[in-house]
């Protein structure tokens, strides 16, 4: 005895199938899509942050304490319009930016992406300043 299962139900269950197929494939791209804009987005703000401690640099004749980096924001906000930086949860970073500063004339500013984007990879990059 062999069971013959109606043409109309292969038809439905394929379609079925390939309906949440793409389904997928379409939530994995929009996720993915987060995360490169989430990058670019951090890697702006990064390079914005740069060059607010640069014009500091030229304004106080050194960068910033990480104290004053991380609790003055009324001192901040005259070199950055939006201070502090939103904060974007990247899955595998405690926090989007990391700032240190080993001498006055020098700085540390990390930052962390969920994907690569440009010349940077996922996780932690870093800008530095050197004398």
């Amino acid at each position: 005895m062999q069971l013959r299962i109606p043409k109309q139900i292969i038809q439905f269950l394929s379609s079925l199938l390939a309906a949440v197929i793409l389904l997928v494939g379409v939530l994995m791209g929009v996720g993915e899509g987060k995360k490169l804009a989430q990058s670019a987005v951090l890697a702006g703000n990064s390079a914005a942050v740069v060059k607010g401690l640069h014009y500091f640099y030229q304004d106080q004749g050194r960068f910033p304490t990480a104290m004053e980096f991380l609790d003055n924001r009324n001192l901040m906000l005259n070199y950055f319009t939006v201070f502090p930086m939103k904060v974007i949860p990247v899955a595998g970073c405690s926090e989007n930016f990391a700032y240190q500063r080993p001498t006055q004339q020098t700085f540390k500013l990390g930052f962390c992406l969920p994907v690569p984007w440009s010349a940077f990879h996922a996780g932690w990059n870093q800008f530095t300043e050197k004398d």
